[in-house]
């Protein structure tokens, strides 16, 4: 005899399915919810909070379960600023900060290079300050980093030109004495 009814897939004592592991990480698919309420979502990351902690809090990075239930911070509108938020309000370990500052620096240097493009996508290139300022929004780098590294570039070029100055004034001099 047939029936109308549907088989409802439900997990075994406890574990994910893969569709609910990809939830707690990287929060709702396009599809919605992989848990049945708000509290299914709740008890499912408390008891697997640990071991998904272990896997995708690292490199400065946190799962979506941890922003969704025990940031202090709310989640920012812009995904790729995520770490600067979790920098800002000191919610890194030493070696998340170490690593983020080291990574952010590089990218930082990188756009000061002669040649420096941004790409944003086919036949979007820019270069020169927006170009600046879009790479270190798409680095994710921290406002405060970005100003701070600015001013001492400004005193680092003061300094190189105030040198090169002198220099070139002594050098003068040299050129002087030696002409006559």
């Amino acid at each position: 005899m047939r029936t109308n009814r549907s088989y409802v897939r439900r997990h075994h004592r406890g574990e994910l399915t893969h569709e609910q592991e990809m939830e707690l990480w990287l929060g709702p698919s396009h599809r919605g919810s992989a848990f049945g309420s708000r509290e299914e979502l709740h008890q499912a990351w408390l008891r697997h909070r640990d071991r998904l902690m272990c896997a995708w809090a690292k490199h400065g990075k946190r799962p979506a379960g941890w922003w969704e239930f025990e940031s202090p911070v709310p989640y920012p509108r812009d995904p790729d600023y995520a770490e600067a938020v979790l920098y800002e309000n000191d919610l890194l370990t030493e070696e998340e900060k170490v690593e983020r500052i080291a990574w952010w620096r590089e990218q930082y240097d990188r756009a000061w290079l002669p040649d420096f493009f941004h790409c944003e996508g086919p036949g979007r290139f820019f270069d020169g300050p927006v170009a600046r300022r879009k790479h270190f929004k798409w680095a994710g780098i921290p406002q405060g980093l970005v100003k701070q590294w600015n001013s001492e570039r400004r005193r680092r070029g003061r300094t190189i030109r105030k040198r090169l100055r002198a220099r070139q004034g002594s050098d003068k001099g040299c050129w002087r004495v030696a002409r006559r």
